[in-house]
C-alpha cells in the first residue's frame, strides 16, 4: 500500500506540475514509470514493458500526458480480460535535427480495421459509448501546441497481434499558441 501511495503521489505531482502545460521527456518518462509500476502491482505478471528514451532529448518539453494515455489505452483496450498478458514498448528518439519520434507498441488484441479508421477523432477502440476521449484529446493538444500539419499522429493495428501508435512532433512547441476558446494567448 505504501508503494502504491508513493507512485500515485508522484503521478499527481508530475501531472499537476505547478499548472504548466508541459513536461520534459524525462518527466514524461518518470510519469510512465510510476504509472506502469502501479499497473504491475495490479496486474502482476500479466504486464511487461520497456521504456526506451534517447538520452540526448530528455530535456525537450512536450505537452503533458502525451504518452501516458496511449500506454493506458494499451492496457485497458489491449488486454482481453484480466488474465491476458500484454507487453508494451515505448520508444522516444530524435528524428533528424529538429523532430522527435514517439512510438507506443503493444502485443494486445489489436483494433479492427473499421474501428481503426475512426481513430483518433471518432470512437474508442472498444466502441463503448462515452469513452474514447483520450485519443481525441491528444490530437487536439497536438494541433494546439504544434499547429495543423506540423505533427504526425497515426495508428496501425493487426487484430490479435497488437497496436502501434506513432507520433512525430517538432522538437519545439510553437512560440505562440491560442486556446480554441479564445480565452488566452500563451507563450510556449
Amino acid at each position: 500500500i505504501a508503494e502504491m501511495s508513493y507512485y500515485t503521489g508522484q503521478i499527481f505531482q508530475l501531472t499537476l506540475n505547478h499548472g504548466s502545460y508541459f513536461l520534459t521527456l524525462d518527466q514524461e518518462r518518470a510519469l510512465l514509470e510510476y504509472y506502469l509500476c502501479l499497473q504491475q502491482k495490479r496486474l502482476q505478471s500479466n504486464l511487461a514493458y520497456a521504456l526506451n528514451f534517447e538520452a540526448g532529448i530528455l530535456d525537450v518539453q512536450v505537452p503533458k500526458l502525451l504518452i501516458q494515455p496511449l500506454v493506458e489505452n494499451s492496457i485497458v483496450h489491449g488486454m482481453n480480460g484480466v488474465h491476458s498478458h500484454i507487453r508494451i514498448c515505448v520508444s522516444v528518439e530524435a528524428h533528424g535535427e529538429d523532430r522527435i519520434s514517439i512510438r507506443v507498441e503493444d502485443d494486445g488484441i489489436g483494433i479492427s480495421a473499421e474501428m481503426l479508421s475512426r481513430l483518433p477523432e471518432g470512437a474508442s477502440a472498444t466502441g463503448r459509448p462515452g469513452r474514447g476521449y483520450a485519443l481525441k484529446n491528444i490530437a487536439d493538444r497536438l494541433r494546439l501546441f504544434y499547429g495543423e500539419g506540423e505533427y504526425v499522429y497515426r495508428f496501425a493495428s493487426i487484430p490479435d497481434e497488437g497496436t502501434t501508435v506513432f507520433i512525430d512532433i517538432p522538437r519545439t512547441i510553437r512560440e505562440n499558441f491560442v486556446f480554441e476558446e479564445g480565452a488566452a494567448s500563451c507563450s510556449g
